[in-house]
């Protein structure tokens, strides 16, 4: 997935950091582009459309309903407002802005806002797209490609990521990975793994063969495992 572009409109030092540190935490955006006036954003937004804009409702040369209402009419680019009040917030809705944030806000109110604009799914600390899953490891933030990944391991509080034989620890638990995965990808069969379905070459009553691994399959999990096998059976007799 390409690095998503964002403008950010604000002429406040402090809610600017703010904004920029959050951004800094999701692993999917280039440095912002920055302007500190409505005069800013119609030229940023005359040459280019992004995939976020980020504009406060209370600048130097322009206030309130104002400033979106001299934003270019073109502009693909979704916004989120800012704003130290919730006054102008309905009549902002009524113009089809993506959210409204009222200052100070969270990080996980801003992601909220993030996944309205860009319409992904986003939980900290995952973030998953059609094609991959970005994981915390340490204090970095990996992607991993559903396509690559062959089975996760629970391993305490963390988990192992296998692909092609080698293991890259989490830090997040298998339980946690269990939701944030496609359901039409993944199946958990034992309460320490979750195995790719693409990566199944074999399997018997008591385990499964995945990336050249054996797993055990859970007792408690074979109903599920047992019904994935119907259910791609009945599919493969309609072709």
């Amino acid at each position: 997935m390409r690095n998503r572009t964002v403008l950010i409109i604000e002429h406040e030092k402090s809610s600017l950091l703010s904004v920029k540190s959050f951004l800094e935490r999701l692993p999917f955006f280039t440095p912002p582009t920055v302007g500190q006036s409505a005069a800013s954003a119609i030229n940023y937004l005359s040459q280019q459309d992004f995939d976020l804009v980020l504009v406060d409702m209370h600048l130097p040369d322009l206030a309130g309903l104002e400033v979106l209402h001299c934003l270019p009419t073109d502009s693909r680019s979704p916004i989120v407002v800012t704003s130290a009040c919730t006054t102008y917030a309905a009549d902002c809705f009524d113009l089809c802005v993506a959210d409204y944030l009222v200052k100070p806000f969270s990080f996980q109110r801003f992601v909220r806002a993030v996944n309205r604009a860009l319409k992904v799914q986003f939980t900290p600390p995952s973030f998953t797209d059609n094609q991959a899953i970005f994981l915390k490891i340490g204090r970095s933030i990996q992607r991993f490609q559903y396509d690559e990944i062959d089975y996760i391991e629970a391993f305490g509080v963390y988990s192992k990521i296998w692909r092609h034989q080698k293991a890259t620890v989490v830090n997040q638990p298998i339980s946690m990975l269990e939701t944030h995965l496609p359901l039409q990808r993944f199946l958990r069969i034992h309460k320490s793994y979750i195995v790719s379905l693409a990566s199944l070459s074999s399997y018997s009553y008591t385990s499964v063969m995945a990336g050249g691994t054996k797993i055990p399959l859970g007792a408690s999990y074979r109903p599920k495992f047992d019904g994935f096998l119907r259910l791609l059976s009945s599919t493969g007799n309609e072709d």
